[in-house]
């Protein structure tokens, strides 16, 4: 009879797509009659990624295809390290040795890092240990050549830090501000003796003398006068 045939194999002969040797599509049909419906196997069946810590971005490793998404399962394949929920694209890289954003950039290579877990590190030229405090730079990591401390008054030299021993050089040698004479902590071993010369004769008076980086005003450093009050006795 018209619009009846010899086969009788559909399984859903309200539908032109489901039939026996049909695609199968996620459509919620039989579309092959094989019992099964919107099957893994599906022409337009979705690729889904893993999302095992949940941050929404899935491992591009460990894929599955289905027409439903799986509840641990997310469309998205660009998450770098899926055992972290802090680690996937759109967080801010900070300073602790991972990619945090997936853009395979670690602290400081990644021009976006957040330094503020950083450090600011001072170039130490001379390398004694101390920094130069116009130098500055904050960072991740400490770059080669710099300190933590910035504490140095002149970065050219090795022998003036605030460790240092003030001595008699004209050089603020320990950086506390003070030069030679005017520094308490001098080291006068490096200076001189200097001889009172009362009588301006040249010739110091032995009894009476001061050690001191630089000469004091009215002294010499003869210390051979018998009487420093006549200027006419004098060696």
């Amino acid at each position: 009879p018209t619009g009846f045939v010899a086969d009788d194999t559909d399984c859903d002969d309200s539908s032109d797509h489901a039939q026996p040797g049909g695609t199968e599509l996620c459509d919620g049909l039989d579309n092959n009659c094989d019992g099964q419906i919107d099957e893994d196997s599906a022409l337009d069946a979705s690729t889904w990624y893993a999302d095992v810590d949940g941050d929404g971005y899935g491992d591009d490793a460990d894929a599955t295809t289905a027409c439903d998404q799986p509840s641990t399962a997310v469309a998205d394949n660009t998450d770098c390290d899926d055992g972290e929920f802090d680690v996937h694209p759109g967080v801010t890289e900070v300073c602790n040795g991972v990619d945090d954003d997936c853009d395979t950039l670690v602290d400081d290579a990644d021009p976006d890092v957040d330094l503020a877990a950083g450090a600011i590190w001072y170039a130490d030229a001379d390398a004694d240990g101390y920094g130069d405090p116009a130098s500055g730079a904050t960072t991740c990591d400490q770059p080669a050549g710099t300190v933590s401390d910035s504490t140095d008054c002149d970065d050219t030299a090795i022998a003036v830090n605030p460790a240092a021993t003030e001595v008699c050089d004209g050089v603020d040698d320990d950086c506390d501000g003070l030069v030679d004479d005017a520094d308490a902590g001098v080291d006068l071993a490096t200076g001189g003796t200097w001889y009172a010369d009362a009588d301006t004769d040249g010739y110091g008076d032995p009894a009476v003398f001061a050690t001191a980086c630089t000469q004091p005003s009215g002294s010499v450093t003869d210390n051979t006068d018998c009487d420093d009050a006549a200027a006419s006795i004098n060696p």
